[in-house]
C-alpha cells in the first residue's frame, strides 16, 4: 500500500486486490453497466496490517471484460470515478508495463542514470534513436543480418575506422566473415 506521505499529497492507485485480502462491505454502489460490472462496492481493509497500512475508505471494483470474458476485481483510492473508468485505467496501466518491458528487452536500458524527467527522457531517446538506426541498417544491407547480430558488430566497430555500408552492402561476393576479420585485424 502507499506510505502515508504519498496520501497526504493526493496520490492515488488502481490495481488488483488479492484474492485473500480481508475486507468489509460499507456501502453497494449502483451498477451503471450491468453487463460488465458485477459489483461496484465501497470498503475497507479489516485486517489489522491492512488496516495499518491504509485506514481510508477504498473502492472495490469488480469487471467482467467482454473481449475476453475474464473477471477481474480493482481495488483503487479513488471514489469519485465511474467503475467503467477504473476498469479503463487499469487497462492503461497494463500498457505502460508492457511498454517498459519492452523498453528494456529492446532498447537495452536495464536502469536510469539520472532521476530528473530530462535525464529519463534524454536516455529513452537516444536508446530509442540508436535503435531505429540499427532497424534501417537492417532494412538496408543485403546481408540478412538480425538486429542482435547488427547490434554486436557496432559494438565490435565502434572504435574502428571502416565502411559500415561496404560491410553491410557488400558489392564483391567475398564471403562476410572474411571481410569483417580483415577490417578488425587492420583496426590493430
Amino acid at each position: 500500500m502507499l506510505p502515508q506521505c504519498l496520501i497526504l499529497q493526493g496520490v492515488w492507485f488502481v490495481t488488483r486486490l488479492t484474492s485473500n485480502a480481508c475486507y468489509e462491505a460499507v456501502e453497494d454502489r449502483n451498477i451503471t453497466a450491468p453487463g460488465q460490472v458485477r459489483a461496484d462496492q465501497i470498503m475497507r481493509l479489516s485486517s489489522v496490517r491492512g488496516q495499518a497500512a491504509y485506514p481510508e475508505y477504498l473502492r472495490r471494483v469488480h469487471y467482467r471484460d467482454p473481449e475476453t470474458a475474464k473477471e477481474y476485481v480493482f481495488l483503487t483510492s479513488r471514489l469519485d470515478l465511474s467503475a467503467l473508468e477504473v476498469a479503463a485505467l487499469y487497462k492503461r496501466r497494463w500498457q505502460i508495463e508492457l511498454f517498459c518491458r519492452w523498453v528494456k528487452q529492446n532498447l537495452k536500458i536495464k536502469a536510469f542514470y539520472g532521476a530528473s524527467k530530462n535525464a529519463v527522457l534524454i536516455q529513452i531517446w537516444t536508446a530509442l534513436i540508436a535503435y531505429l538506426l540499427l532497424i534501417l541498417l537492417k532494412l538496408r544491407s543485403t546481408v540478412g543480418w538480425g538486429l542482435l547480430e547488427l547490434s554486436r558488430l557496432m559494438q565490435t566497430m565502434l572504435m574502428t575506422r571502416t565502411s559500415l555500408w561496404e560491410m553491410l552492402c557488400p558489392r564483391e561476393k567475398t564471403p562476410l566473415l572474411q571481410m569483417f576479420l580483415f577490417n578488425v585485424a587492420a583496426a590493430f
